[in-house]
């Protein structure tokens, strides 16, 4: 069986355009992204659970929710159980927070080589403002779409890890 990216007949025009290191970048934001929003869900069990107890079986009760109510929840939880800790989970969500508005830059627009400048790209959201216009496209690099990813990552492990040294039951 041949390679469909071999054939031109079968590649999509995001293949013709966009570098292979530009996709395999926003594949491993997004993908990041989902196992980043997935751990948080995990996390508030964790909080709730205390010391001993982490009831996986509880899973549903925080599977849905947008990734901004997981991390309200996490700020909220600790900052009742632990005051000291939660200038620090908060900023530890906070960047979790901003890194997941570049996520969802890249996830929900359409990317476009920027031919005034080469090795940046261009994220436009198609959605029409209140005032009529198309926002302008955000700017991204290769480099810049891995570091979403590895903040992500990164942040993800820090929380992890303070609320294992508070505590918590581990993961």
């Amino acid at each position: 069986m041949t390679n469909p990216s071999d054939d031109p007949m079968q590649r999509t025009k995001l293949e013709d355009q966009v570098e292979p290191e530009m996709l395999n970048a926003i594949g491993l934001a997004i993908a990041t992204a989902g196992t980043t929003e997935s751990s948080l869900g995990l996390q508030i069990l964790r909080i709730v659970g205390g010391q001993n107890r982490f009831d996986v079986g509880a899973l549903p009760l925080v599977g849905g929710m947008q990734i901004r109510v997981k991390l309200n929840i996490i700020r909220i939880l600790c900052a009742a159980r632990h005051p000291n800790e939660a200038k620090e989970i908060s900023r530890i969500c906070d960047g979790i927070q901003d890194a997941f508005s570049n996520r969802d830059v890249i996830a929900h627009s359409v990317v476009m080589p920027n031919e005034a400048n080469k090795g940046r790209y261009a994220f436009r959201d198609l959605r029409v403002n209140k005032d009529g216009r198309m926002p302008d496209p955000t700017m991204f690099t290769i480099e810049d779409v891995r570091s979403i990813a590895h903040r992500l990552l990164a942040l993800s492990l820090d929380l992890d890890q303070k609320l294992t040294a508070l505590g918590f039951a581990k993961l």
